[in-house]
Parts: structure tokens; C-alpha cells; sequence
């Protein structure tokens, strides 16, 4: 893994390439919370981004991007640093610790990506010091659900211990059970024995 900073510097918003945006959930009222963060306080700490065909790509502070455009500022102090493509993946995973970690879809998101550039889980696990079973249960979430359930996690329709439970049943399946679920308001807990009383019908 390769990384070098260039330090912070302001940099014009339109610059700012959102691509790698595709593996965050970013609701609408997060955004609004940050508009109102960056009104008040003004933008409290860089943005992060790698250069990729000399253009600046993101790989954190995407609300602070959006909310900068909402409320028509022109610049933002961005840290550039030097990544490669695993890197910038892994680097995103650990900007996102502690109290502003990522979803379990997120994460399971970005490691789709790592594993997509040709790594085993096993390395992917090595990488960013997890158990490969951690890393197994997040490719779970994205290989084996059904993508409106992913889609329902996207927008935090979906409980993410809920769709765990899921994962056994067929994509079909899982749809209809997540459906009784919902509207029973069950919690994995309940809807694991939902699904074992589904497979013994």
C-alpha cells in the first residue's frame, strides 16, 4: 500500500470528482446536517481526495462536498494524498472509524471494490487487520441478497442484522420474508426465527 500527502489546500468545488461516492449511503438528512454544520462553524476539517487522470477524486467528506454546493460556496480545503487504487479503498475504511464509522453496507461496499481489483478475502481481511470471516459476512450483504433488499439497507429501510438473517433463504424468498418482517416490525431476533419456521413449511 502506497500513501503520501501533499498537504491541505483550498481547492474550487467543481474540481472535486464525487465517482467513489457510489459506495457510501448518504441519506438527505445527513447532508442537511451538515449544511447546517458548515453555515454555522464553517468547514471544520479537510476533505480528502487522490489525484486519478489529473482530476481530484474523493475519498472523504462527500456530505461536506454536497452540502458546500447546496449552499453555494466555492472552495473547501481538501488533503490530497497519493493512493493506489487498493489504498484508496482501505484509506476510506479507516477515515471512517470510531464514532463517524461507516454502515455495514458501506463497508461491505468498499470491499466488494477491493476484491474486485483481484485480491482473495484473505488478504482483503489482512489489509485492514479483520478476521476473514469479517470479511466474509460483509461480501454476504452485497453477493447473496437480493438487490432490493441491498437497495432497502441503501436507504436504511433494512436492518442490517435483519438482512443477515436473510441471507439463507433464496432471493426470491427473501423478499417475501422481509416483507412479513417489515410489517411486523420484527427485529433479527425474531426475524431468524421467522425464517427458520419458513424453512421447516
Amino acid at each position: 500500500m502506497t500513501t503520501a500527502s501533499m498537504g491541505a489546500a483550498t481547492r474550487p468545488v467543481a474540481s472535486l470528482g464525487t465517482s467513489l461516492q457510489r459506495v457510501r449511503c448518504i441519506r438527505p438528512v445527513f447532508i442537511e446536517q451538515m449544511v447546517s454544520s458548515l453555515a454555522k462553524h464553517g468547514q471544520l476539517t479537510p476533505t480528502v481526495a487522490v489525484e486519478r487522470n489529473q482530476k481530484l477524486e474523493l475519498i472523504d467528506g462527500f456530505k461536506r462536498h454536497a452540502a458546500a454546493r447546496q449552499l453555494g460556496l466555492a472552495t473547501l480545503t481538501v488533503s490530497v494524498v497519493t493512493l493506489d487504487e487498493v489504498s484508496q479503498w482501505v484509506a476510506m475504511l479507516t477515515l471512517n472509524r470510531g464514532l463517524a464509522r461507516m454502515t455495514e453496507l458501506e463497508e461491505a461496499l468498499v470491499i466488494r471494490e477491493v476484491v474486485q481489483t483481484g485480491l482473495t478475502q484473505m488478504r482483503v481481511a489482512q489489509l485492514l487487520g479483520k478476521h476473514e470471516s469479517w470479511v466474509s459476512r460483509r461480501m454476504g450483504l452485497v453477493e447473496r441478497l437480493h438487490p432490493e433488499l441491498v437497495e432497502g439497507m441503501r436507504l436504511g429501510l433494512l436492518h442490517p442484522g435483519v438482512a443477515r438473517r436473510l441471507l439463507v433463504l433464496p432471493p426470491g424468498n427473501q423478499l417475501q420474508v422481509s416483507t412479513a418482517a417489515q410489517s411486523a416490525r420484527l427485529g433479527p431476533r425474531d426475524t431468524e426465527l421467522l425464517v427458520s419456521l419458513w424453512q421447516r413449511a
